[in-house]
């Protein structure tokens, strides 16, 4: 079974593995302007001339669909849960959609929604339109057909190149996918709480208010 050859009743299911059981639901494949890119400096003076939301996938060009409401929810929320730790122990700078190279040879380049740095290496990069170094987090959010098509990939890709855990969280089937490398993946459910260890041993969040309107949203009464 392929990561996107899944029955709807995603829930029932545990993960077993890259491409089987993740817990992403079935997609209907988007069809996406492609074009060859021939360098990076070609991809740099795109990013400088403007564009946002656009990778690499061995050598095609990838426009992502812009970040919705919802990601852009997950986000704050996460990171607002995530403030305590990233005050009180200051070991992880985070980097937002920082295009990220995974394969020169081949050219591949992929933006996470979060990247966590060390602080050395962090604060070096934030200011980069595109950075070499490998993050020790990367946070994902299957929140298109684009990106969840290419999900499993994603993953693989990351873990390969040295990253040292990959959160993916699905807007969809409203779960949390955690992965390290030599690990067995890990699914947890909206009614249950997220951990942050190794990474954030302060981090413990009920999945389901990720996907919740921000506290000041709230209220404010829109």
């Amino acid at each position: 079974m392929s990561l996107n050859d899944r029955p709807d009743d995603a829930s029932q299911e545990k993960p077993t593995g890259f491409g089987t059981g993740h817990g992403f639901r079935p997609v209907v494949p988007q069809v996406v302007s492609q074009r060859t890119v021939q360098t990076r400096e070609e991809y740099l003076a795109a990013l400088e001339n403007g564009e946002r939301w656009i990778e690499i996938e061995e050598g095609t060009f990838l426009r992502q669909d812009p970040p919705d409401e919802m990601h852009g929810n997950i986000i704050r929320n996460l990171t607002a849960a995530l403030g305590p730790s990233l005050k009180s122990d200051a070991k992880s700078i985070p980097c937002f959609e920082l295009p990220l190279l995974l394969d020169e040879e081949r050219l591949t380049i992929r933006i996470p929604a979060i990247s966590f740095y060390p602080p050395a290496t962090g604060f070096a990069v934030m200011d980069e339109l595109m950075t070499t170094e490998i993050p020790v987090l990367v946070v994902e959010i299957a929140s298109s057909r684009l990106r969840r098509d290419s999900m499993s990939a994603r993953v693989k890709g990351y873990l390969q190149k040295g990253v040292q855990g990959v959160w993916v969280i699905d807007p969809v089937t409203r779960h949390v996918h955690q992965f390290s490398e030599g690990l067995p993946p890990k699914m947890i459910k909206e009614t249950e709480t997220m951990h942050g260890y190794p990474y954030f041993a302060d981090l413990h969040l009920l999945v389901m208010d990720l996907f919740a309107d921000p506290v000041w949203l709230r209220s404010s009464g829109n």
